[in-house]
Formats: C-alpha cells, sequence, structure tokens
C-alpha cells in the first residue's frame, strides 16, 4: 500500500486479489454484504439503546435506503468497510455499562477497542471518537474507573502499533499509518479554503502538491508536516478568519447536499434508476436524528453515542467536508433517526388530537421543534463548487473508464458530453487524445493533447502526455520542453521524472536523465523501473525507446 493511505482498505481487498485475476465483482459483493451487515448492526444498535423494535427497524431502514450508502458500495473505496466497522465498535461500546454485581463490562469493552482499532487501520480519522470514548469509558467504582479507559485505549492500539512500528523501521520517520493527514488539515485550514476538497485533479492539485517541495520537503514525511505547519500557521495568524471557515464547514456537515470528493454523488445517483427514486436523504436523517435525541436514555450508550456523534462532527469541521467523509457520522444519525421517526409519529397524532381538544404533551412539542431545526439546519443554502467542472470531471472519468475496457465509442461520446459541460476541460481532451491514438488518427490525438496542455497549463499529466506525444512525431525538443514544464508543474511526481529521464537519454541529454533518476531515488529509494532505465541509459548511446 502507499504511504499516503492507511493500510486498512488494502488489506482487506489483498485476499480477494490473491486468490482471483479479476476479483472486482467479488468485492463489490463482499461490500454491498458489508452494507446490509451496517443495517442489521444498525437494528441491534437501537434495539439496545431504545428497546423498541419500531425505532430499531426504522434506524435498518435509513442506514439500507441512505443513498450515499448505496452509491458507495460498489465502489473500490474503504467507506462501506469503515462504517461496518464504526457501526460494530459503536454497538459493543453501548454493551459495557458496569455491573458490579454480575460484571465490570471489560470484555465488551475490550472487543470494541479492537474493532475501533481496526477502524483507526482503515481510516486514522477514527482516532478522534476513539480517543473521546476512551475518556467516556472512565467511570464505575475504585479502580474500575481507571482500568475500563486503559483496557479500550490498548485494545485500539493493538492492530494499529505493529504498522506504525514497521513503518517506523522500513523509513526511519514516525508517522501515523499515512501521510496525507497534513494535507487534508490544510486543504480545510488555508487561505482560500472553502471547506470541501477544492483542489481538483490537474493543475490545481499539482500546485498544492508541489508547494512543501519547493519549501525544501523532500519525503512524504516532510511533506505530511509542512501542510500541518502551514495550516497551524494559518489558525495562529488569522484567528477571526479560521473561525468564520470552521463555522461554514459545521454548516457543510450539516447540509443536506452531498459534497463532492473521490466522486460526487449526485452525478452518480443519476446514473441508476433505483438510486434516483425518492430515497432519504441527509436532511431527512438529520431532521429524525434530532428529534430522536430526547429518546436517548441516560448510561452509557447514550454517553458512548453522542462521544462518536461528536468526535466525527468535530473532524469534519477540523479538516475537510464531502459526503464520503460524512458517512460515519450520517451511520450514527440513522441509529437515532429511528427513534426520532417513532417520536415524530407519537408527537404527530398527539397533535392531531389537539384539534379534538386534547392537549399534546411539551415532550411532542419538543419532538416536534427538534425535527424543525434539523430540517432548518440541514437546508441552510451553502455555496458548492461549480456543478459544470464536477459534471465535466465525472463524465471524462467514465470516458476513461470505457476507454479501459477498449470501448472507444462510449469513451469519446463520454469525453464530448463533458466538454458539453465545460468546453475548457483538459481531462476531456486527454480522453479524446486517447481515443484518437486508439483508432490510430496520431495527428488528430496530438491536437487534443496540445489543447489540454493549453487549458490547463499547470497540469503535469497534460503537460507529460503532450511531451510524448511530440516525441513519437520525433520532435524531442518540443517533447523536452513540455516534460521539463511537467517536472516544473509536479516536482514531486515520479511518473514526471521518469518520463524526463527517458526523454533526455533519448535526446542524449544524459546529465538531464541522470538528474532526474537521481530525484526519483531520492523520493523513492531503490525504485526498480529507475533502476532498470538507468542500465538501459548505461548499456550505450542508443538509450531506451518512447514509452507509448
Amino acid at each position: 500500500y502507499l504511504r499516503t493511505n492507511a493500510p486498512g482498505y488494502p488489506l482487506f481487498l489483498a485476499p480477494f486479489f490473491l486468490l482471483m485475476r479479476d476479483p472486482l465483482a467479488l468485492v463489490r459483493l463482499a461490500q454491498m454484504a458489508l452494507g446490509l451487515g451496517s443495517a442489521t448492526l444498525g437494528y441491534f444498535l437501537s434495539l439496545r439503546l431504545f428497546a423498541s423494535r419500531a425505532a430499531a427497524g426504522t434506524s435498518a431502514l435509513l442506514l439500507g435506503l441512505y443513498w450515499p450508502f448505496l452509491i458507495f458500495e460498489p465502489r473500490l473505496l474503504s467507506a462501506t468497510l469503515f462504517v461496518f466497522l464504526n457501526l460494530l465498535g459503536l454497538l459493543l461500546s453501548t454493551r459495557t455499562e458496569p455491573d458490579t454485581a454480575t460484571t465490570n463490562g471489560c470484555p465488551s469493552l475490550a472487543a470494541a477497542g479492537f474493532v475501533f482499532g481496526l477502524a483507526v487501520l482503515v481510516v486514522p480519522t477514527a482516532a478522534l471518537p476513539v480517543l473521546l470514548i476512551t475518556l467516556g469509558s472512565a467511570r464505575g467504582p475504585g479502580w474500575t474507573r481507571i482500568f475500563r479507559p486503559v483496557i479500550f485505549l490498548a485494545c485500539a492500539l493493538l492492530p494499529v502499533l505493529p504498522f506504525i512500528i514497521t513503518d517506523r523501521v522500513r523509513t526511519g520517520e514516525w508517522f501515523f499509518l499515512q501521510t496525507n493527514g497534513g494535507l487534508n488539515l490544510f486543504l480545510g485550514n488555508s487561505p482560500g479554503a472553502d471547506g470541501t476538497p477544492w483542489a481538483r485533479p490537474g493543475g490545481t492539485w499539482d500546485t498544492l502538491a508541489a508547494l512543501p517541495v519547493r519549501a525544501g520537503a523532500e519525503s512524504d514525511v516532510d511533506r505530511d508536516r509542512w501542510f500541518t505547519r502551514q495550516a497551524l500557521a494559518f489558525a495562529a495568524d488569522r484567528p477571526g478568519a479560521l473561525a468564520a471557515l470552521w463555522a461554514r464547514k459545521a454548516l457543510l456537515a450539516l447540509n443536506r447536499r452531498e459534497v463532492y470528493a473521490t466522486i460526487w454523488p449526485e452525478f452518480h445517483r443519476s446514473l441508476f434508476c433505483a438510486t434516483r427514486l425518492p430515497l432519504p436523504g441527509f436532511g431527512i436523517i438529520l431532521a429524525l436524528a434530532a428529534a430522536g435525541l430526547p429518546a436517548l436514555p441516560r448510561g452509557a450508550g447514550q454517553r458512548t453515542t453522542l462521544l462518536y456523534l461528536g468526535g466525527y462532527f468535530f473532524a469534519l469541521t477540523a479538516t475537510v467536508v464531502s459526503s464520503r467523509y460524512r458517512l460515519p457520522l450520517a451511520a450514527g444519525l440513522c441509529v437515532l433517526g429511528g427513534a426520532g421517526a417513532v417520536e415524530v409519529g407519537r408527537a404527530g397524532r398527539e397533535l392531531w388530537g389537539w384539534t379534538r381538544g386534547v392537549r399534546p404533551t411539551q415532550r411532542a412539542a419538543s419532538v416536534l421543534l427538534l425535527a424543525a431545526a434539523g430540517a432548518l439546519i440541514s437546508w441552510i443554502p451553502l455555496s458548492l463548487p461549480h456543478a459544470s467542472r464536477m459534471l465535466a470531471e465525472e463524465r471524462a472519468h467514465l470516458a476513461e473508464a470505457y476507454l479501459n475496457k477498449g470501448r472507444l465509442k462510449e469513451g469519446e461520446a463520454y469525453a464530448r458530453s463533458a466538454l458539453e459541460a465545460d468546453p475548457e476541460s483538459a481531462l476531456a481532451f486527454l480522453q479524446l487524445a486517447r481515443a484518437a491514438a486508439a483508432s490510430g488518427s496520431r495527428e488528430e490525438a496530438l491536437k487534443w493533447l496540445k489543447r489540454a496542455a493549453a487549458a490547463d497549463p499547470r497540469s503535469s499529466e497534460a503537460r507529460y502526455q503532450y511531451a510524448f506525444g511530440l516525441a513519437a512525431t520525433g520532435n524531442l525538443d518540443g517533447a523536452l520542453s513540455e516534460m521539463r514544464a511537467a517536472v516544473a508543474a509536479a516536482p514531486q511526481r515520479v511518473t514526471v521524472l521518469m518520463g524526463m529521464a527517458e526523454l533526455g537519454a533519448r535526446a542524449g541529454n544524459l546529465g538531464e536523465a541522470r538528474a532526474a533518476l537521481e530525484r526519483v531515488y531520492r523520493l523513492r529509494p531503490g525504485f526498480a523501473p529507475a533502476r532498470k532505465l538507468e542500465q538501459m541509459i548505461d548499456a550505450g548511446p542508443a538509450g531506451p525507446g518512447v514509452s507509448p
């Protein structure tokens, strides 16, 4: 796995890829089973908290029908596994109330800690709810108050520590499971941030990723720490701007709209008949969850549930908000929403009785007010990135998927439809170049590559592909110029540096080629393709050929 991401989800995928050559269909089925498992866990969690089969059944329905869950289940993303582990850990945590007559709750607490540790291994953001639940578990008589949080935290660290230690031995540096935490913090806490993952693929992302490199940070860990320092400096220098930004993110985290991150859920919802049905969205879930708060009984379950929800809400507010990052929060709200639906139904019946002279109770009024407040908060209008840009990006990605399968007609059609949404989409131009090249039209492919580089001159990918397009026509001087621009745009991208080394060797600029390889070795020590290319350069003046 890459150090930029945590190892939990790659470990989940590993058995499928070891046993099968093309396991994607089986992985999707397994994740759909996890989705059903999450709905089942939601049923038992709600039943334990509220002792109501009606509330439990409604919670399971909300978890099964909340349409973003359906969108993410068939995709190779960690979201579905992460939600399942969170709900399992939350269910086990609510079974840990100490009972001096029978048990101190430690076995369930240990199991809950271990499951939450697995969740941290999938997405390290879970560490914040884990810490809060650790503090909340400090209850009970005598030494139990100390033993309980120690047991929970120790079991949570059990699956995590081996990877932290292994990474330390392998890299010589300490970091917490992944090296993009600082980047996420910077994305959400920097000048110009809007609370969303605003840096999209292309020149914007390359410019962002190159900032620490230009400041002298070479390794993944150093770059991660640089982003963290910049985010903290922004907080210290501009507290007013930070407070306004956090307020916006808090509202975004509770907004009914599904914010774009890896994918745009609204677009993917439109692709399938089932998800276009009037399924429950976040606005309904938030309103029902707010109505369910009065029904939450005092005790371990209440404390743990609120700490869980508070932890993920704070994590979103502290970093960036998106539909995928909000899923564990939405799952917890679905559990509350089941009880809320029952409470709203009861309050509605009392309100109907009021028309016949029966005065409703104060609780019924409170429930309806909370539901209305939740709905109003979710409908607060907030500006989001322009839909046409996101639509073009999604269509370009679909074009790429079709081209990868050799379906040129569909791929080209989606790329052209991306241009209808954004006439200057470099991603769409690149896919049209691929389609033209696959059809044997080299001149047309080069035309589209040139337009991609012109549309997004800061995009290392557009420059990189245009460079090889020029090289294929024999224009090595033009190719080297474009590749140098690609390296300048993304000096941390190993692929671009390898391209620089290859074209430099082909043009006879061996000094430039070796300099690029030396930089590759600094970024990826012992990188096998770089060694192979270096051996080819050393073998003779002919050098390597141009990559297709």
